[in-house]
C-alpha cells in the first residue's frame, strides 16, 4: 500500500496517538542528536542527557529527560523555537521535562527576562493530547533549585555546571564544522575565511 498524506491523514484521524508520533518524528528532525548518555545518572530518578543541534541555526541544545523519556519534549522544543528569533534561540542551553513540566535553562537574568517577555503564554507550550506542560524559565545560576531534577541542590549544581561545560564545547565543535564548510564553500569561490 502506497504510504501518501491522504493516506496519512486517514490513519491519523483514526489513530489520535499516531498522530503524536508523526508529530514527534517530525520535530525530532529539527534536532538531530550529536552525543546522547547511555546510562542514567546517578541523581534523580533515570536522569540522563542528550545534545542535538537546532538544524536551522545550528545552535547545540541539551535535551534533560527523567524515567519515561517523554519524547514530546522534541515538539515543545520545537514550538519553543518557531516563537523564538535568532537572538532568543541561542540563549537556551537545556530543555527537560519532568513531572509535567518543561524547564527551560538559559544563561543569565538577562537572558531569562528576554525569554519571559518572549513567551508570554509560555504555560502551555505543548499540549500532548489534554496533558499540557506548565513552563518554567530558570537560570544556570538556579537551575539546581528548579523542578527539573529532584535531589540535593549540592548535588546538582555539579552535574547542571557538566552538562553545561558539555554542551559548550560540542557547540566550539559545531561552529568549527560550520566555518570549515564555509571555508570549502569559499575555496571553491576562490576568497579566504579564517580558521578556528
Amino acid at each position: 500500500m502506497e504510504f501518501t498524506y491522504q493516506r496519512m491523514v486517514e490513519l491519523t484521524t483514526k489513530d489520535p496517538g499516531l498522530s503524536t508520533e508523526l508529530e514527534i518524528a517530525r520535530a525530532r528532525l529539527s534536532f538531530p542528536c550529536i552525543l546522547e548518555s547511555r546510562e542514567d545518572s546517578l541523581i534523580g530518578r533515570g536522569h540522563h542527557e542528550s545534545y542535538h543541534v537546532h538544524s536551522p541555526t545550528g545552535r547545540v541544545v541539551c535535551f534533560l529527560w527523567d524515567e519515561d523519556h517523554d519524547e514530546r519534549l522534541f515538539i515543545a522544543a520545537q514550538e519553543l523555537y518557531s516563537r523564538l528569533n535568532s537572538n532568543g534561540q541561542t540563549l537556551i542551553m537545556i530543555l527537560g521535562e519532568r513531572k509535567g513540566a518543561l524547564t527551560i535553562v538559559t544563561t543569565n537574568e538577562n537572558a531569562k527576562r528576554s525569554l519571559d517577555l518572549n513567551l508570554v503564554d509560555c504555560e502551555h507550550v505543548i499540549d500532548g493530547g489534554g496533558d499540557p506542560w506548565l513552563t518554567e524559565v530558570t537560570t544556570t545560576d538556579f537551575a539546581h533549585h528548579s523542578v527539573l531534577i529532584s535531589d540535593a541542590p549540592e548535588v546538582v549544581q555539579p552535574y547542571i555546571q557538566n552538562i553545561l561545560d558539555t554542551r559548550d564545547a560540542l557547540q566550539k565543535l559545531q561552529d568549527c564544522q560550520e566555518l570549515r564548510a564555509i571555508e570549502v564553500a569559499a575555496r571553491k569561490k576562490k576568497l579566504k575565511v579564517n580558521h578556528c
